[in-house]
């Protein structure tokens, strides 16, 4: 802002060197001229939370402010939200305390879910202005208020203490999970010149966490490790060991954690924000940025549902095994069944006794399962299928071993007790089904264009498959393509003639009422948005003085003198 408005001043002084005020010093003014904001910023956005509830009766929000009348902790959800959390989400929560602050310098914390296309999705949002326990245990608080006390079954965070106790406090039956991916970057930290120097210490302690199966595995693999790498295994390796419990996954070997060992999904989210918010702007802000990309997930999930049920993925295999789950899960979850059916040809099937088979490899490593062979154990009464991968207690999805056994004994149907409905399009029993034809009607239009874009596209493409088999087929779809040209850009050319129409009826309207608003003589774009900043602080100053529900400390707003010119000269031009 300082840059933009020493820019402006050097156009009206003729250069750069004479204008009167040094960069710092319009800085400083800028920073005076926000800083009164800060004292009804929270009352506008509590206002604003309010008007979304007429809207929205489902959406909550609570608020604490301190002694002194400042923001503490924040916390909202959306209706839709709550809704989906309570018929099917709650089954694994991701947390994270991001340093993607406002201007209050509070950290940002969502809670993010996982939909039935594995698409991450926002279950609640808060701000924080310490990381302490006590603040944590407020955001939970008000968190279980929003969802009617429903705690989550499984949630991941960062490894944070305080964090990590006020969840045993508020959360007592969740399982709760640290990322294993910020504990592996500490320990890259601590442990990288012992680790550059010995890749073979790399190979046996990424073997040891990755691939096994049960604690009492783990231990026997990390007493080896001790032995074989003596004198090496101390310091920052001893408390990996002490936090074992906490981070390594045969720990969580049985509990729901979908495609996913880190708190991935929370800084997914949080990267996107940072595309989306200016930290230093106010919570006001920030709340309306955050509900234009609750909107884009929305629209996002809209768009999977409308693949779903109406576009084709191109299958693998003529399995029936595959066709059902084509017919079952929702797109994207079963091109991730795909991927692992893929797999199957990479096992050799090995008997071990009756109903016990042994999955052996028939390549060197298979990714994601290394070189080891697994059991898979079979009750054909009632069609239970057990693999020691323990992937289906952790991804609600059936491995590549036990897809390898149904192939092998001839089952052409997933068992309906492993078709879990938070993978289908009815995850959500209360949501409105998806269209019949065409795209989702509350997409945005860009959206539409792009959803028929991509249907036409694969249409062609199915068309110009048939036809390449001769060339007499081909000269058909030629010319009717070429009929389907003219047509069409007709059609468009109407629809060109119809919105100037629409254009000239809205200006006749303009001329006839004179008052009404009109953006037709607005100043130039980089004016305009120095323009609105300086208008804005001048009218939440005017929002304040009205009666609120809330009772604030307004101070009186100052700006410096260079300020007020340059906002006189900046209205001229």
């Amino acid at each position: 802002m300082a840059g933009k408005m020493l820019l402006l001043m050097s156009s009206y002084y003729g250069s750069e060197l004479i204008v009167p005020y040094t960069a710092k010093a319009i800085h400083n003014n800028c920073s005076k001229l926000n800083a009164p904001t800060k004292d009804i910023d929270i009352e506008e956005t509590l206002n604003y939370f309010c008007k979304v509830m007429e809207n929205d009766p489902g959406f909550f929000f609570k608020c604490k402010i301190d002694a002194e009348g400042k923001t503490e902790n924040l916390f909202w959800v959306d209706g839709a939200a709550r809704k989906a959390y309570a018929e099917a989400y709650h089954d694994c929560v991701s947390f994270d305390a991001t340093y993607l602050t406002n201007m209050y310098n509070m950290p940002f914390a969502p809670f993010i879910g996982i939909n039935r296309h594995g698409q991450s999705i926002m279950l609640g949002c808060g701000f924080v202005r310490q990381e302490l326990a006590s603040s944590y245990d407020w955001l939970f608080d008000a968190f279980l208020e929003a969802m009617d006390g429903l705690a989550p079954d499984n949630i991941i965070t960062d490894q944070d203490v305080a964090m990590a106790q006020s969840i045993k406090r508020k959360f007592p039956a969740t399982i709760h999970r640290c990322c294993r991916w910020h504990i592996m970057k500490k320990a890259q930290e601590k442990l990288g010149p012992v680790l550059a120097r010995n890749p073979d210490l790399v190979k046996d302690f990424n073997e040891c966490i990755d691939f096994s199966f049960t604690p009492a595995e783990f231990e026997r693999k990390w007493a080896a490790l001790q032995l074989k790498y003596e004198g090496l295994m101390h310091g920052h390796f001893e408390k990996l060991y002490e936090d074992r419990a906490t981070w390594v996954p045969c720990y969580f070997k049985f509990r729901f954690f979908p495609f996913l060992q880190s708190t991935q999904r929370s800084e997914g989210f949080n990267a996107v924000l940072k595309r989306y918010v200016n930290p230093h702007k106010s919570i006001l802000n920030f709340v309306k940025q955050y509900e234009k990309i609750q909107v884009h997930i929305l629209v996002r999930e809209g768009g999977n549902d409308y693949r779903t049920e109406h576009l084709e993925a191109q299958r693998w295999s003529r399995f029936p095994i595959e066709r059902h789950a084509y017919k079952a899960y929702t797109r994207d979850i079963y091109v991730k069944f795909r991927t692992e059916f893929q797999m199957i040809g990479q096992y050799d099937v090995r008997p071990a006794g009756i109903n016990f088979y042994y999955l052996e490899p028939n390549t060197e490593e298979v990714l994601g399962y290394g070189s080891r062979k697994y059991l898979v154990t079979v009750r054909p009464e009632p069609a239970i299928y057990d693999c020691e991968c323990c992937k289906w207690h952790r991804d609600n999805m059936l491995c590549c071993h036990v897809l390898k056994i149904f192939t092998h004994l001839g089952v052409n149907e997933i068992p309906e007790h492993y078709i879990k409905r938070r993978w289908t399009q009815h995850a959500v029993p209360s949501a409105p089904p998806p269209p019949n034809e065409g795209p989702p009607h509350d997409l945005p239009a860009e959206s539409e264009n792009q959803v028929r874009q991509v249907t036409l596209t694969m249409d062609f493409a199915k068309l110009a498959k048939k036809a390449m088999t001769s060339d007499e087929a081909a000269a058909a779809v030629r010319r009717h393509m070429k009929a389907a040209d003219t047509e069409v850009t007709k059609l468009n050319k109407l629809r060109k003639k119809r919105l100037k129409a629409a254009r000239e009826a809205a200006r006749a309207r303009e001329a006839s009422n004179p008052n009404a608003p009109s953006t037709s003589n607005q100043p130039p774009a980089p004016l305009l948005l120095w323009i609105h900043l300086v208008q804005s602080q001048k009218g939440a100053a005017a929002a304040g003085a009205s009666n609120q529900p809330w009772n604030y400390t307004l101070r009186k707003r100052t700006s410096a003198a260079f300020v007020n010119q340059s906002i006189t000269l900046l209205r001229r031009a």
